[in-house]
């Protein structure tokens, strides 16, 4: 079916991290983890720049963003909606809503290990890490790596 509308969500408690919250060090929610929403967002509707967005958030003291929510939309009536935020837990995850049922992105939708589709779970399993991670389901990132690597050597 066709796409109507695609949510993503992604928070996670991170006011303890001088990196997060510092303007000079590059902080707040956009930067940090709003970017994963946003890039999902416009993959699902195949690099189209939105004809509109609206966007409304809340600083820290240091005026990076702790939270924001932005809605765009779309030519042919198709809308996105993205909450992230650096202060609070969010579901992490994101839904595509289209004519004929939706697909739901799990665990965490930045590094995702299933896919329900039309209410039918499909898992997918990451490789073992070698090493301790930092992040949850960041072995994934090696398919990002590798594909990087096999662009530089072209």
């Amino acid at each position: 079916g066709d796409v109507k509308l695609v949510k993503a969500y992604f928070g996670s408690p991170q006011l303890d991290i001088p990196r997060s919250v510092q303007k000079e060090l590059g902080g707040g929610a956009l930067l940090d983890i709003g970017v994963y929403c946003l890039q999902f967002v416009l993959m699902v509707f195949n690099g189209e720049r939105p004809e509109s967005i609206q966007a409304t958030g809340v600083l820290l003291d240091s005026g990076v963003d702790e939270s924001v929510v932005v809605t765009m939309k779309f030519s042919r009536k198709r809308m996105a909606l993205c909450a992230f935020s650096i202060a609070a837990r969010l579901p992490n995850d994101a839904v595509i809503e289209g004519t004929k049922g939706s697909i739901k992105v799990l665990g965490p939708m930045h590094c995702p290990t299933k896919l329900v589709v039309n209410d039918k779970e499909t898992e997918y399993p990451l490789p073992e890490p070698c090493l301790p991670l930092n992040f949850t389901n960041c072995a994934g990132l090696r398919y990002e790596a590798g594909e990087v690597r096999q662009c530089l050597l072209k």
